[in-house]
């Protein structure tokens, strides 16, 4: 009888510890939903202790997909998009990369599904190389970056062929102070 009344007590407890553990973990997890004054949906995500965390989508007034960013911890983290149309009614993306709240990785401008330029960033500056694209796909530009520095461009015609290039110099006195940036 006592051992029946003791496994009846902790059944109980379990169940009720179970039901709080549930309603605890599951209540801070909330999918959140912003309108416009027009009803059209203006942003969804969701919310983990009050922290933005996963996919978040934005939408403008006409329901038009305007940014889809990733966050993590409530910081941007990941792939974020962005979405416009232009003066001449064309698709403008980009995208960017971003870790812990900073821009950090490769970066890419599309016009109308078309690529235009892509290239890396890190501590907010370009890097390494970056290419600039003619509508028909043709490589135009190609530009090397250190620190947000031009460091060389090549050009390129529509049909690909090469057409001129540049390296860019600095000039410093014996004191260390910069005297003239060219280019060659």
């Amino acid at each position: 009888m006592v051992i029946n009344l003791l496994f009846s007590m902790m059944k109980k407890l379990i169940f009720n510890f179970l039901l709080i553990v549930q309603v605890i973990g599951f209540g801070q997890n909330d999918t959140l939903r912003n309108y416009h004054a027009n009803g059209q949906l203006e942003s969804i995500g969701v919310l983990i202790d009050n922290k933005k965390e996963g996919l978040w989508m934005y939408y403008n007034y006409d329901g038009f997909l305007r940014q889809s960013i990733n966050y993590k911890n409530d910081k941007f983290n990941g792939l974020w998009k962005n979405y416009i149309i232009n003066k001449k009614n064309k698709l403008v993306r980009n995208e960017n990369v971003y870790v812990n709240g900073r821009r950090e990785g490769l970066w890419k401008y599309y016009v109308d599904n078309k690529l235009i330029k892509e290239g890396y960033i890190k501590n907010k500056m370009r890097q390494k190389i970056w290419k600039y694209y003619y509508d028909n796909g043709q490589l135009k530009k190609e530009t090397k970056w250190k620190d947000d520095k031009e460091i060389y461009s090549r050009y390129w015609n529509e049909n690909g062929n090469e057409i001129n290039k540049e390296i860019y110099y600095s000039y410093w006195d014996v004191n260390g102070n910069k005297i003239e940036n060219s280019k060659l």
